[in-house]
């Protein structure tokens, strides 16, 4: 575990290459210690770095179609299309006015467990 002391209100952490867990301690003088409820940061490397199709490289951050252990993340005002049944990934986070559009009725999206 990482202790900070003195800091505001944000702290920054570079070069996270897995999902970790966090949770705040707050002392203040004399006070009673606080503790937060614990958080999750979840890294997502794979990233829309465009509207485009799922199964098309260069709509991603990698250039490379995400694949069933992938953590994929669609950037707010991107759009992205399926339009076959082999898209895959292990969870999708949406950020804000992001659209995930299936192109046809045969579309398919598996989640990996």
């Amino acid at each position: 575990p990482n202790d900070i002391a003195s800091t505001a209100s944000s702290y920054t952490v570079n070069s996270v290459s897995s999902s970790m867990y966090f949770r705040a301690v707050v002392k203040n003088g004399l006070a009673p210690i606080a503790y937060s409820t614990v958080g999750k940061i979840l890294v997502s490397p794979l990233t829309s770095a465009q509207s485009g199709n799922w199964e098309d490289a260069s709509t991603w951050n990698l250039n490379r179609v995400p694949q069933s252990g992938d953590f994929v993340t669609i950037r707010s005002n991107d759009s992205v299309f399926i339009t076959s049944d082999t898209a895959q990934a292990k969870c999708i986070y949406q950020e804000t006015n992001s659209s995930l559009i299936f192109t046809t009725v045969s579309g398919k999206l598996t989640l990996q467990k």
